[in-house]
């Protein structure tokens, strides 16, 4: 059977459409040609139009007068086709036709014809309402005619915008939401899921009534249809979601993957919520319910279906393998595996395995908020205090663990903080090993009050510990100049150097400190940084000090649970040495991700005083190829400590790892060659040469 002329045409009208920058239209004087000379045609227009054309040109003459009508009454609104329908009663034409004009589905046909054009004659506007009955659809012809200003564009304009004051009532009516209770006793009642609303969350449903559904039994007019939706699709739906989700009134779930298969899922739509968290959480938990239902007995396993029944007291893990349920049965519903499944069973699995990832997304914000305004608070506190505040002292912290880690690790942008013992705080510290932390804002004024604070305290009684702290928490050798002074009252930067000064002279011994007190001198910059450099030592080794005292803590308090024997101690041990291996991974990644190469050492000394106890057993189960360490190797390097590495990462990243290594021993490779570098520098280059081979030769192997 040949394709209508109609269809022929019909791709490229559909193009011409998705390239136009404005709602196309035929001009008003070649459409009044074509309806008032009988000789007049247009090659544009299609042929089932010219062979109705006395009919479409009385609807085209009645939707013209009737807006003319309109305009002269002050009314700004076109005409609804109801209106339209009402006027042309009144037309005095043949029995048949009249009988066409005045029912409703046949004058839907005529309009199509006139609007599915490459150059549409008029267009039919659908807006969204709102009442009592829900949601409706009031259709409104428009003409491209002089009266106003852009008439097709503003209707358009004015659709989108009320239709948002629909879904706006609507939403705010609390109708949108399923009435779970009546849908479980319907499925109690034997009634078809196919036959019960369970929509009320999505929106997609009733904004898939602004377009046509194009009739089956007629090619021409499905044409017409396609031409008239695609107008529809570009100017009125697309522009009405994007204000829907700026407003943060829906969220989209796109589900153009599925429509590009070819299986089941090939007419999926885009999934459109109302964006209301709660409501959705509960969505996606009662369809879990519905797919571990008997609902689905026939596509899976009572077993299956009783062990994920099962999981329902852990909510998380519930929805998880839901999820994984559904997405596996999509996968065989594509593959043409698995038969029968009726849309609205379809329907389900869809959503379960779309809604579970956007109701994680809406907790993983809900949280950020949370953290945000705990956050804004802490900031307003410390902003308050107005100087230097000590959030921690002795064993209490101001503020929780979390935040105070934020502030040492420099994620909170307006604060600036430091230890004592001062020295580089890195993540995995344990803030227990700290004597205090101190907080202030990155603002002139409040680090102004501090510094004259500090030297106050230092020069009546002689107490240079504040000194020292601001140093550290200020960042005095750390920030550019410039930096420093966008903070800092420049002239309250220099006293506070010079007092710093007088603070490292104290160090020197006696005699040195009587020269330099005589001779009014200074110390050398020379001099000053090997007094800062002790200094930092001898704060390091207080820390170690602390951290050493920790593991003997630890230790004491492992050996009091040994004694106490029994299967409770053998879990706790357990547990404990399963924390300790958790926490040395998360060093191991954090290393690598910045570039670094994590030994013993290193882990040893980034990881809590309690994870410390557990390390050596940890690497000797590592070196032993302990079942329970599986995922952390160990790469020998001649002459060298190990290096440590998770095998997923170094799987992961190969290609990248490979590239960057092979270029850093290229590098080390021309140093050791070259006989111009030796002592210090020339052993650091051997020793990177051993370690980038090595870890080039490890990564190769796990790759193969």
């Amino acid at each position: 059977m040949s394709e209508s002329p109609v269809a022929t045409g019909l791709e490229e009208r559909l193009q011409s459409v998705r390239e136009s920058a404005e709602p196309p239209a035929m001009p008003t004087e070649v459409s009044e040609r074509i309806f008032r000379l009988q000789g007049v045609t247009e090659e544009s227009l299609t042929p089932d139009f010219m062979e109705q054309r006395s009919l479409l040109g009385l609807i085209y003459d009645a939707s013209t007068q009737l807006i003319r009508v309109l305009y002269e009454k002050g009314v700004t609104d076109n005409p609804t086709v109801g209106e339209l329908r009402e006027t042309l009663k009144t037309a005095r034409r043949s029995p048949t036709e009249q009988a066409r004009l005045n029912d409703p589905t046949e004058l839907g046909k005529l309009l199509m014809l006139l609007a599915g054009q490459m150059r549409p004659l008029l267009h039919v506007v659908p807006e969204l309402t709102f009442g009592v009955d829900g949601f409706g659809v009031v259709q409104r012809v428009v003409l491209p005619m002089r009266l106003r200003e852009e008439p097709l564009r503003r209707a358009y304009r004015q659709a989108v915008d009320r239709s948002v004051i629909a879904v706006r009532e609507a939403i705010s009516s609390g109708e949108l939401k399923t009435d779970w209770e009546v849908v479980e006793r319907a499925l109690e009642r034997g009634t078809s899921l196919e036959d019960i609303e369970f929509l009320g969350e999505r929106l997609d449903g009733s904004l898939r009534t602004l377009f046509i559904r194009p009739p089956a039994n007629d090619a021409n007019l499905a044409g017409h249809a396609q031409v008239v939706n695609e107008v529809r699709r570009k100017f009125l739906f697309g522009p009405l979601v994007q204000s829907l989700r700026q407003s943060d009134m829906v969220t989209v779930v796109d589900c153009s993957d599925l429509r590009g298969a070819s299986g089941a899922f090939r007419r999926s739509r885009d999934l459109i919520y109302v964006n209301q968290p709660d409501l959705l959480a509960e969505r996606l938990n009662r369809l879990c319910d519905l797919l571990s239902s008997d609902l689905f007995g026939a596509w899976v396993k009572s077993d299956e279906r009783r062990d994920l029944r099962a999981r329902r007291s852990d909510l998380p893990d519930f929805i998880m393998q839901s999820r994984k349920l559904a997405g596996r049965l999509i996968e065989f519903l594509e593959a043409k595996a698995l038969d029968g499944m009726p849309p609205r069973h379809m329907d389900i699995l869809v959503e379960v395995s779309r809604l579970g990832e956007l109701v994680h997304n809406f907790e993983q914000q809900a949280k950020v908020r949370e953290e945000f305004e705990e956050l804004r608070e802490i900031v307003e506190r410390i902003r308050k205090h107005g100087s230097l505040l000590e959030i921690k002292s002795g064993d209490r912290l101001l503020f929780s663990e979390k935040y105070t880690t934020m502030l040492l690790e420099g994620r909170v942008s307006q604060v600036l903080a430091g230890t004592t013992p001062a020295i580089p705080y890195e993540p995995g510290m344990e803030l227990a090993l700290f004597e205090s932390i101190y907080a202030i804002v990155r603002h002139p004024g409040a680090t102004g009050v501090a510094i004259e604070r500090a030297l106050e305290l230092f020069q009546q009684s002689g107490d240079d510990s504040l000194l020292f702290v601001l140093e550290h928490v200020l960042r005095i050798d750390q920030e550019p100049e410039a930096e420093l002074k966008s903070y800092i009252p420049p002239v309250l930067l220099y006293r506070l150097r010079e007092a710093l000064q007088k603070a490292y002279a104290r160090s020197l011994p006696p005699l040195r400190r009587f020269w330099l007190s005589l001779t009014s001198r200074e110390l050398s910059p020379d001099q000053l940084r090997n007094l800062k450099r002790t200094r930092r030592a001898a704060e390091k080794e207080r820390f170690r000090v602390r951290r050493s005292a920790g593991v003997e803590r630890e230790r004491q308090r492992v050996e009091k649970r040994q004694k106490a024997g029994g299967k409770q101690r053998i879990a706790d041990e357990l547990k404990s040495e399963k924390s300790a291996f958790a926490e040395v991974r998360r060093r191991i990644q954090r290393s690598w991700q910045k570039g670094g190469l994590p030994d013993r050492n290193d882990i040893r000394e980034h990881v809590s005083s309690g994870a410390a106890y557990y390390v050596d057993r940890i690497f000797k189960g590592i070196a032993a190829n302990d079942q329970r360490y599986q995922a952390v190797i160990s790469i020998p390097v001649p002459e060298e400590e190990p290096i440590f590495a998770e095998k997923a990462y170094l799987l992961k990243h190969r290609e990248r790892l490979l590239a960057d290594l092979q270029k850093k021993l290229a590098g080390v490779t021309r140093q050791v060659a070259d006989p111009a570098i030796k002592g210090r520098a020339g052993d650091e280059a051997r020793r990177l040469y051993r370690t980038y081979g090595a870890l080039i030769e490890e990564i190769e192997r796990l790759g193969s």
